[in-house]
């Protein structure tokens, strides 16, 4: 009698330790499928939405509009609201980009119940009241279709403040005969405070008919000396965005991810697995609580601990990077600059002189090359505080490590002509990063690695999926084609 006896070790996923040559193979074919991916036409809809809409409210008369609701819209207690709907047309059409502004202003708009509607027989925008707390905009595309943008906020409300000050310019010392202020200074006239009481998530919808164009969800939520939390996901069409970030009393995280027609394209995240909070006095504002959070990452201040790093590319190729110890690293940085990059500028500079027609003058420049921090020795001693704190490799879909990516210095030579002076020809110096393939034993610099031949059909995609976007969106402004 025979018997089949069948393994329990499950299939091995992704790829198998791969030599530098066969990696490029795989990265170019990746490369292909992420470019494949996209496609300007499933964006067309929504473009040919969006500039409909703008040529059909471009005829509004905006001054009269902004004239007869200045007092009570533009300077009064709904100068937010009266403001988002022409915000919102300009990021429609393309005229800006979504900024760290507009969410002020959508934050700002919490509680504010208003109903928008756009009236093409008067050319005019009707403004109601309304009693559920949305920001309601009504109105019409090119071809007549109900369209409705709709801003609301969900779940419990949190008072945050926000105080600026106001400057004043004073001319000191003004010449009379050029009619210009030569010297001035600028004069504190007074401060302002903002308050707002923000719900935990805000969020946002752009409908043709019933059908949604774009949107997003922005949450925030805090609590003193325990967590900061703040995340968004915006849509457009069947591109998505998310974004999310989280500050424990013991650990803080980002993660990124785009996805397109729901498949994830790109992801990437962070982590700082060990990390002491800033305490939040009650006399601090949010904003200086948050500030103190980017000067603790910069400067390195807290005890942040290891951190770790991935970015993920279709699920088929990551790149994981570990620090194991940022304090220490930091440490070493300042040591090495107080070795080697604490030099006067000055005792690396040369005088010349030149002579022209018009008679004789003297000059200088600055020979870089020759200070302290473009020595081998520098160089070799960063590559190894680097090296020794940080790890970083490639994958292709498992945990086989295909190429570690090191710091390794190199020397550079290459000719530098002060104005009026013979060429210089100097040495020096730099670092720069290689791939190094186990399975082979060879390294390569990015510039060698990735100017190969082999890329050249991807540079091809490239061109011809940017092109197609500019296509899709050169209907006035005339940008041409591009070519690397």
């Amino acid at each position: 009698m025979a018997v089949m006896v069948a393994s329990c070790k499950p299939e091995q996923q992704g790829e198998p330790q791969m030599t530098a040559n066969d990696s490029k193979e795989y990265l170019v074919n990746v490369g292909k499928e992420v470019l494949g991916t996209f496609n300007a036409a499933d964006q067309k809809e929504a473009v040919e939405f969006a500039e409909g809409v703008y040529r059909r409210y471009e005829t509004y008369d905006w001054d009269q509009i902004d004239d007869d609701f200045y007092e009570e819209f533009v300077n009064g207690r709904y100068k937010t609201i009266f403001s988002m709907p022409r915000r919102v047309a300009q990021i429609a059409a393309g005229q800006r980009m979504p900024s760290a502004e507009d969410a002020k202003y959508l934050f700002s708009l919490a509680g504010e119940g208003t109903t928008f509607t756009f009236d093409d027989a008067t050319k005019t925008i009707k403004i109601e009241r309304n009693n559920d707390g949305n920001i309601i905009v009504n109105f019409k595309d090119e071809k007549g279709t109900d369209c409705q943008l709709k801003i609301w906020g969900e779940g419990a409300e949190t008072e945050y403040s926000y105080t600026y000050e106001r400057y004043d310019w004073v001319c000191d010392d003004y010449n009379e005969e050029y009619d210009y202020c030569e010297n001035g200074h600028d004069e504190y006239i007074g401060s302002t405070t903002i308050t707002a009481k923000v719900p935990t998530t805000l969020k946002m919808t752009l409908k043709q008919s019933n059908k949604e164009i774009t949107g997003f969800d922005m949450s925030l939520e805090t609590k003193k000396n325990d967590h900061f939390y703040f995340s968004y996901n915006i849509r457009v069409v069947n591109m998505a965005v998310i974004f999310d970030t989280k500050v424990n009393s013991t650990n803080a995280n980002m993660a990124f991810k785009f996805t397109y027609n729901d498949t994830p394209v790109l992801a990437a995240s962070a982590n700082l697995p060990k990390y002491e909070l800033i305490g939040k006095d009650d006399n601090m504002e949010w904003c200086e609580w948050v500030e103190l959070y980017a000067e603790r990452y910069e400067y390195l201040l807290g005890k942040i601990g290891a951190g770790e790093a991935k970015l993920d590319v279709l699920g088929k190729i990551q790149v994981k990077a570990t620090v194991s110890d940022f304090a220490s690293l930091y440490k070493g940085y300042q040591e090495w600059g107080k070795k080697y990059d604490n030099y006067d500028y000055y005792d690396y500079t040369h005088d010349y002189t030149y002579s022209d027609k018009y008679g004789t003058y003297r000059d200088y420049y600055y020979a870089w090359w020759e200070t302290p921090d473009h020595t081998l020795a520098a160089q070799d001693a960063w590559c190894k505080l680097y090296n020794d704190y940080c790890n970083a490799a490639v994958y292709y879909g498992n945990d086989v490590e295909q190429a570690k990516l090191k710091l390794q210095p190199y020397q550079e030579t290459d000719v530098y002509t002060p104005y009026m002076h013979d060429p210089i020809q100097y040495s020096c110096y730099d670092t720069e990063y290689v791939f190094y393939f186990p399975k082979d034993d060879t390294s390569y610099s990015f510039e060698d690695y990735f100017t190969s031949d082999k890329f050249t059909s991807l540079v091809g995609m490239v061109e011809d999926l940017i092109n197609s976007y500019i296509d899709l969106i050169d209907k006035d402004f005339d940008l041409g084609h591009i070519h690397f």
